[in-house]
Order: structure tokens, then sequence, then C-alpha cells
């Protein structure tokens, strides 16, 4: 009877513990630092050109559900527009999919944009006027990405 029941504790304790963790379950997204000391707008792309930003990169915390109040919506092409609700503030952090990022090469690029840049401009202007900074994201062959964002100057 002893026996029965510390075995029907060790398979509840073990169905409860791999519910939680789905099996083979591993991280795979790459956090960001911004050091940057502004609360930014970043772009993703896989080229070194702004015109091929094809996605916003997200906050690591949770976005208020305030989108209705939200009234930064910078249109950049047909899928995309940069939306204000996603800016990613000084000393937080912003996260993306590790195989999203490197998925054609190791080498992609983030467009940091100033908020209040994209809240005064439009796509064309902050393209034309230069109001952003390029940061190249480098993957090492042991998997390393440097993760703190600062401006190239600095």
């Amino acid at each position: 009877m002893k026996k029965l029941f510390i075995f029907n504790v060790f398979l509840m304790i073990l169905y409860l513990v791999s519910s939680c963790l789905p099996f083979g379950y591993y991280k795979r997204s790459v956090e960001f630092k911004n050091c940057t000391g502004d609360t930014l707008i970043i772009g993703h792309s896989y080229f070194d050109a702004i015109d091929s930003v094809h996605c916003q990169i997200l906050p690591a915390y949770d976005i208020p559900c305030v989108e209705e109040f939200d009234t930064i919506n910078v249109p950049v092409n047909k899928e995309l527009s940069l939306r204000g609700i996603m800016a990613v503030f000084p000393d937080s952090t912003c996260c993306e999919d590790s195989v999203y990022l490197f998925s054609r090469k190791d080498t992609c690029y983030l467009f940091l944009i100033k908020f209040e840049d994209v809240k005064r401009n439009s796509w064309k202007e902050i393209c034309e006027k230069k109001l952003y900074h390029k940061w190249m994201v480098i993957r090492g062959k042991s998997g390393f990405v440097y993760r703190n964002i600062r401006y190239e100057y600095e």
C-alpha cells in the first residue's frame, strides 16, 4: 500500500512538471538591452538598408493594453507600420526569435529610431533625413550575440 502511494505521488509530480514545460522545450529568443538612454522604435532587416525593414522588434515586457489610445502609426510599406505601443524604453529589453533573426545569414541589422522622431516624421522623412542609427548584429560561430544596443559613436 505504501509503495503504491509513493508511486502515485511520483506519477502526479511527474505529470505536473511535464505539463508545465513542453517536452523538448528550449529558449531560442535573443534578448537585447536598450543602453542608449532613449526610447526607441527598432526595425529589423536582413540587409544594410533601412528601406528593407520588414518587422518591428517587440519589447520583452508586457505591452500595456491601451492600443486604442496609441496614436502613433507610421506606415513603412503595405505589410508594416511602426507602432508607438511597441516602443522599447531605456534600460529595458526587447526580444526576437533567433531563428527569425538569423534565418538567412549570421548578420542582421537593427535600425534604431528615436520615439520622438517617429512621432514627428513620416517614414519617408525618417529615411531622407537619416533620423536613425544602424546597429549590426553578428552571431559568432559559438552562437554568441552582443546584446547591449548602443549608438555607433558611444
